[in-house]
């Protein structure tokens, strides 16, 4: 047939066969950039359309998959699996040379048998190791601590003479990721110790 020895190969996208039983059925072709009828007594063309921008988009999806004229593709694509190795192998470094907690090593009592609470609101770190250094030069002193974040406020501390709060801000004021439930636990601790005391 004339109208299918014209088509490349690597233009070929789909043909549709006509019924056995129907004569005039055409047969189907479909190429990257044309949707054709041939008559299958003759073999030509008998009406074509030009396929729009939609089927662009499906041919530039079609490349991509099968790779075909696109071999820059491939490469690109193989490259960027290489990176793949070296952000695993630098995630796993950053993660083992993490600096440990600042309060590691610090022994510390439990806040009901604590003589001094230090609680600590910290966005970026940088309040945890002046946390850390109270801590330790009260431990040193004989003292009994507990340092903890200000989001784990207790309602009462049993033993404690002295609580400091050592915290930070950022932006406008606003309170850092370690203190955003202080206000409301505190408040809700002091309206039980005062109904405990009325009682």
């Amino acid at each position: 047939m004339p109208a299918l020895q014209a088509v490349q190969l690597s233009n070929f996208r789909e043909l549709t066969l006509p019924y056995p039983d129907d004569p005039f059925d055409p047969i189907g072709l479909r190429t990257n950039s044309v949707v054709s009828y041939i008559d299958p007594n003759s073999g030509f063309v008998v009406s074509s359309e030009i396929l729009g921008p939609t089927a662009k988009i499906y041919e530039f999806v079609y490349l991509l998959h099968t790779g075909e004229g696109a071999w820059w593709v491939g490469i690109l694509v193989g490259l960027s699996l290489l990176t793949l190795p070296v952000a695993i192998v630098s995630g796993v470094a950053i993660a083992l040379n993490r600096p440990r907690s600042p309060i590691n090593g610090i022994k510390q009592a439990a806040p009901s048998h604590a003589q001094d609470i230090i609680l600590v609101g910290s966005e970026g770190g940088t309040t945890w190791l002046f946390a850390a250094e109270l801590g330790r030069k009260l431990s040193l002193a004989g003292r009994k601590i507990n340092i903890a974040s200000m989001n784990d406020v207790r309602p009462s501390y049993a033993s404690a003479e002295n609580v400091f709060i050592l915290t930070s801000t950022f932006g406008d004021g606003c309170s850092p990721q370690s203190a955003t439930q202080f206000l409301e636990d505190f408040q809700l601790g002091l309206t039980q110790i005062t109904s405990s005391n009325t009682s």
